[in-house]
């Protein structure tokens, strides 16, 4: 992004960036800044002044921050009530010593598998900041609280109320038809290897890997240029991704030139048929691709054509077989439960769309 930092406010930077950025002017460029990453140079390009925001604008922020904080403190306070009432508690000790059982609701044991559980749902980025014996407790206090809600719930009975049961109903609806699809669909699709092996065999074709060639380029305006960085990347002091970074005009210069690998079909036929007659190492002879554009290329490396063996593709294939059969089995379980309902149809006939007639006249 060209180094764009965006817009920040104090607070929200390191320390040491901060101190030089506010200090600068719009257009001015710091000193090497020494920071824990390394040495950043910052270049200010713009400038806000402090402002209050009218009231007209942050009412609704107001009010929702004020919601939310109000909530907060009264489900807190509920919560509170509902632990006293139901005498739940958390063992710390028993965290440390890894035990079974971590903690207890009335007769009911919170155990380590319940955590270990929670923690596999975090994700491994996060995951860290719950290895320690409090992070694992707020883990558990969360269980206990889930589990005191749902006792209440069932103490009052909640789920006899309209507005609950109108909420679950669509997710009941799709929980049953999905359960009666999966009984007669997929629970019944069986597959063996001899058939997936045919199947292979049958569409071999499908698994071909063409010939694949990885190259580097250097992209320049005239054809003398291109001469003479050619006759440098042989000379072979200058490494080809170095003079890539030098001189090459191309996307792919910050990167030594590097096109990845590619196969016949996917660049030009000049470029393709020039790559793909040389050995590993060598390098092209110069290319033309427009009147302003010269490219010289250096093969880095190249894959043989080969067929993706069974056992590679065996999942694959096994899963395209299965969602026909669990298609084919879905339409005949349609088939015959609309063969099993009663269904009429009324239809009523149209009325005839009346003509239009000439107008008559009396004539005297």
């Amino acid at each position: 992004s060209g180094g764009d930092m965006g817009y920040f406010k104090k607070g929200t930077q390191p320390k040491e960036i901060e101190k030089v950025a506010f200090q600068l002017k719009v257009g001015e460029i710091s000193a090497p800044i020494e920071t824990k990453d390394g040495f950043v140079i910052l270049k200010v390009e713009d400038k806000k002044p402090t402002e209050v925001r009218t009231y007209d604008k942050v009412a609704r922020e107001i009010e929702n921050t004020l919601r939310q904080q109000k909530t907060e403190k009264l489900f807190n306070q509920v919560s509170d009530d509902l632990k006293r009432k139901y005498r739940g508690f958390i063992d710390t000790m028993a965290i440390k010593q890894n035990k079974e059982t971590l903690g207890i609701l009335d007769n009911e044991p919170i155990t380590n598998q319940q955590l270990q559980e929670r923690l596999q749902k975090i994700p491994p980025f996060y995951r860290q900041e719950f290895e320690s014996t409090e992070g694992k407790k707020r883990i558990l206090d969360q269980i206990l609280l889930e589990k005191i809600l749902l006792r209440e719930v069932e103490e009052q009975k909640l789920w006899l109320s309209n507005k609950f049961v109108a909420q679950f109903e669509p997710r009941k609806v799709s929980t049953i038809t999905t359960t009666l699809r999966k009984m007669e669909t997929n629970d019944k699709v069986q597959i063996d290897t001899l058939e997936l092996k045919k199947d292979y065999k049958a569409t071999i074709n499908d698994f071909k890997v063409p010939e694949q060639v990885r190259t580097r380029e250097i992209v320049v305006k005239t054809y003398d240029e291109a001469i003479k960085v050619r006759n440098e990347a042989l000379a072979g002091k200058i490494g080809f991704d170095s003079l890539a970074k030098i001189y090459s005009t191309a996307p792919t210069k910050w990167q030594g030139g590097d096109m990845g690998y590619f196969s016949k079909g996917n660049k030009p036929k000049a470029i393709e048929d020039a790559v793909f007659s040389l050995d590993k190492g060598k390098i092209t002879k110069v290319i033309k691709l427009s009147d302003t554009s010269y490219t010289i290329l250096k093969v880095e490396d190249k894959k043989k054509a080969y067929t993706r063996p069974f056992t590679e593709v065996k999942e694959k294939i096994e899963r395209k077989i299965r969602r026909e059969k669990e298609d084919k089995l879905y339409q005949q379980l349609i088939a015959s439960l609309r063969d099993q309902a009663k269904i009429e149809k009324f239809l009523t006939e149209e009325e005839p769309v009346p003509s239009e007639e000439a107008p008559q006249t009396e004539e005297k």
